[in-house]
């Protein structure tokens, strides 16, 4: 098992569960994954063992040839990242240890940004917050948005460019171009004679939806990460590094990063997982089970209380989505607003007071989101709502249609108007956005509107 810290959770590859003579299920034919995201299968319960124990439970599997891949699968970032670990480029392992060492006192510290990657928060010039990808699944060396990579090449315009391919499961073939200053610096960290190219804008993207507000200063590959002392503090969220002055070790090439054994891995994330995988295939008493076993390992995880939620509400049982969501309001308060929207719906339908609407959408942060709950709180009505969908991005016009079709339907249930209710729950299904909560509730509510 290699160490990804790009990637959202651990997984084996097909060939090892294979060789090892595991079961597992393909993914199911139509299954959407987010951008960046990879469709994979689910094994039966296996037990995964670490320096903390072992737990029985089921893992991501991805579908490879057998030539592809001579590891058996890759260990993700959530899995890991609250140990203090200690990265030695030399060897290119990742180890535990108990306490912080006493030598990181001089190194500098940056804050590590809480997500199922590992992003480090650095400051920008103009005082902004910023935020570095550090990506061990990822070959290259210093990848940085278009525009800091013209600055690079345009400081030094005698480096040749180099247009290189790269191929990968999530973002698939992309081409970028490739110099090699002498010296370059990501944020505050510095690097020598690292390959420099520019990031591909859909990754750009993603890490701005990932970290909203900030602004993305580039990833952190494996050319470049050989160059760094780097000890990360995961329970305090600092990580502490200083460039090696190791030569042998800062032109190293080849070989990927593994996790020792004293490591130890959190397994809520995995249980999260695969709830998931149980609630694409409509097993929702399964994936409430694996959702409250996350919770049981960590209490204070928002992830598992959103799903939880969610499942909870296809399911119908609104009371017990009603109380996750409560508990995920105030786990993130800031970044709670799908909870808030179905939490004033779930009110209504329960028959209890609403509270005080007017500040919920006062708390809302962009402008479609508060004009939904402008339309919840009756403040504006449904073709004021449906005329706000910005019909000049195509995707988001289709995804916002796919929303305002379900609360609309839903504001007719709440009347009474059953007819009004179910061709707005149809019409949000057949925008065809599954990724998204409305298409499945609304999917739910149309099962329910016939038995």
């Amino acid at each position: 098992m290699v160490l990804d810290t790009g990637a959202g959770s651990t997984c084996l590859y097909s060939p090892a569960t294979e060789r090892l003579g595991l079961i597992y299920i393909q993914p199911r034919q139509g299954t959407v994954a987010g951008e960046f995201e990879m469709v994979a299968g689910m094994s039966d319960p296996v037990r995964l063992s670490s320096a903390n124990g072992s737990s029985k439970l089921r893992l991501p599997v991805l579908t490879l040839p057998e030539s592809a891949r001579a590891e058996d699968g890759l260990i993700g970032w959530p899995e890991v990242r609250d140990n203090i670990l200690v990265f030695d480029s030399a060897s290119r392992t990742v180890r535990s240890t108990r306490t912080l060492p006493p030598e990181t006192s001089g190194w500098m510290k940056l804050k590590i940004y809480r997500h199922n990657t590992f992003f480090l928060e650095a400051s920008t010039p103009g005082g902004a917050p910023g935020i570095i990808l550090v990506d061990t699944g990822a070959p290259q060396g210093v990848q940085l948005p278009l525009s800091a990579w013209q600055d690079c090449h345009t400081a030094h315009p005698e480096l040749p460019v180099t247009p290189t391919t790269h191929s990968t499961w999530s973002a698939g073939s992309f081409t970028t171009q490739v110099i090699s200053p002498p010296f370059i610096s990501v944020g505050q960290i510095p690097f020598r004679e690292v390959p420099v190219e520019n990031m591909p804008d859909s990754e750009v993207d993603w890490i701005k939806r990932a970290v909203p507000g900030a602004e993305t200063l580039g990833v952190i590959g494996l050319r470049a990460l050989d160059q760094l002392e780097l000890i990360v503090d995961g329970k305090s969220g600092f990580a502490y590094l200083r460039p090696t002055t190791s030569s042998a070790v800062r032109h190293s090439k080849s070989g990927n990063w593994r996790v020792a054994d004293n490591v130890q891995l959190n397994c809520e994330n995995l249980f999260v997982r695969s709830g998931n995988e149980y609630c694409r295939n409509g097993n929702f008493a399964s994936a409430i089970a694996e959702y409250s076993r996350a919770i049981e390992l960590d209490p204070n995880d928002p992830e598992a209380y959103a799903d939880r939620g969610l499942t909870r509400q296809i399911h119908g049982d609104f009371s017990g989505a009603l109380a996750d969501y409560d508990k995920l309001i105030d786990l993130i308060p800031d970044d709670s607003t799908a909870a808030r929207l179905h939490r004033l719906t779930l009110l209504r339908r329960l028959g209890r007071e609403p509270g005080d609407f007017s500040t919920t959408v006062a708390a809302l942060k962009d402008q479609w989101t508060k004009n939904i709950g402008l339309f919840l709180a009756q403040q504006i009505d449904e073709k004021t709502l449906l005329a706000s969908i910005d019909q000049a991005d195509e995707a988001l016009a289709l995804r916002q249609n796919c929303e305002a079709f379900y609360y609309i339907g839903l504001m007719h249930l709440f009347s009474g108007d059953k007819t009004g209710a179910r061709r707005y729950f149809q019409k949000s299904v057949a925008t065809g956005v599954r990724e998204y909560s409305e298409y499945q509730f609304a999917t739910a509510e149309l099962a329910r509107l016939t038995r």
